[in-house]
């Protein structure tokens, strides 16, 4: 089966795809991406080693930035139409068309009825409840949506929670494959500390509670703050940090090298603003990173996981906006050490026994049997 994957941005890194690319190139599958390269204005390629083979990125490229709402509408509309266009010229050699998101989906449709492809649709974020989408748009997206998921072959979901997400539509085989990492042999422990070490590798951007946590950790030498990323906030973090002798900015970094950074933290946090629809149904990667390296977590209430963290001791649930309460959390952890020890432990072993990227390999493959 010949299967092009498309994601809305250049895939420089995007870890789900890669993995998921990955272990169907391992299935014996042949895959190609497509990719939305937003920073210049003429097409480019790009190669991924995966699985031991040399993987092409078409890179489609339409300016246009991230989070704009109406300002993004017009590159989105260009960028459909130039990947419509790609996908009719290359439609002999494709099988299967494996959309990730509702941006990328509507072209893919048109290929499913006019050639007959298989459409696979892949929901990292429900497309009205995580991005900046225009009120007079949203319920026409929605319903448009819904439609599209009971119209697909396959779909996926990051988790449990997003069933009620897309509830209304009527999905055809429909799988849940968890953001859990692959287990990289490589990482090494090369930033070791002796300090209480909090590490966040990620978009940099307002409703992650980076800005509140510089502000504590700067009136606690004995700690240490390492983040790594970009985003809006890159420039208000390194001017708050500049005077601080216990916080350090790294910058963009690849995937391994935020794991082998991520290795020698002694908690990581993913405390996300659950008054934004999506975060109430989230499925951070950093949730699963913490399990895999055996990390104890502080999450937000009301976010998806919080009851998963809490019921599994692996970690701590916050009030988001309460910045003492938050601040206790990971001083709490500080102060206890083999009970933070013990939350990493419970935690790998829960990663093991059921989100390890060996279990959602095995799920992906066997939806893809499911289309031949």
């Amino acid at each position: 089966m010949r299967i092009v994957f498309i994601r809305s941005n250049p895939v420089n890194p995007d870890p789900r795809v890669e993995k998921e690319v990955e272990t169907l190139i391992e299935g014996g599958y042949d895959v190609t991406i497509i990719g939305w390269d937003r920073s210049l204005n003429s097409n480019n390629e790009g190669i991924l080693h995966l699985g031991g083979k040399k993987i092409y990125i078409n890179r489609i490229g339409v300016k246009a930035g991230f989070g704009n709402g109406l300002k993004t509408l017009i590159p989105l509309f260009i960028f459909q139409i130039k990947l419509l266009f790609w996908l009719l010229k290359n439609r002999k050699t494709i099988d299967t068309i494996h959309a990730c998101d509702f941006d990328t989906v509507l072209p893919s449709l048109i290929m499913k009825y006019a050639f007959k492809k298989k459409l696979v649709y892949d929901i990292f974020d429900f497309y009205t409840d995580a991005f900046s989408v225009p009120r007079f748009l949203k319920s026409i997206i929605r319903f448009i949506d819904l439609k599209v998921i009971t119209l697909s072959d396959a779909v996926i979901i990051v988790n449990e929670a997003r069933k009620e997400q897309i509830k209304g539509s009527q999905p055809h085989n429909l799988e849940i494959i968890h953001n859990s990492p692959k287990k990289i042999s490589t990482i090494q422990n090369n930033y070791q500390s002796y300090k209480f070490k909090i590490v966040y590798i990620g978009i940099l951007q307002n409703g992650r509670y980076l800005l509140e946590i510089i502000d504590f950790v700067k009136k606690n030498e004995g700690w240490e703050f390492v983040i790594a990323g970009f985003g809006r906030l890159e420039q208000e973090i390194l001017e708050k940090i500049k005077n601080s002798n216990n916080i350090s900015f790294i910058g963009k970094v690849s995937y391994e090298e935020g794991l082998n950074l991520s290795k020698d933290a002694s908690v990581l946090f993913a405390i996300y603003d659950p008054s934004i629809p999506n975060h109430k149904f989230s499925s951070p990667n950093k949730l699963y990173e913490a399990m895999m390296l055996g990390k104890p977590i502080i999450v937000a209430k009301n976010t998806g996981i919080d009851i998963l963290v809490e019921d599994n001791e692996i970690g701590l649930s916050v009030n988001y906006g309460d910045e003492e309460g938050i601040r206790k959390a990971f001083e709490y952890l500080a102060n206890n050490e083999n009970i933070a020890k013990a939350m990493g432990i419970k935690a790998n072993l829960l990663y093991e026994k059921k989100y390890s990227w060996d279990i959602m390999g095995i799920k992906l493959l066997e939806l893809y049997k499911k289309l031949v």
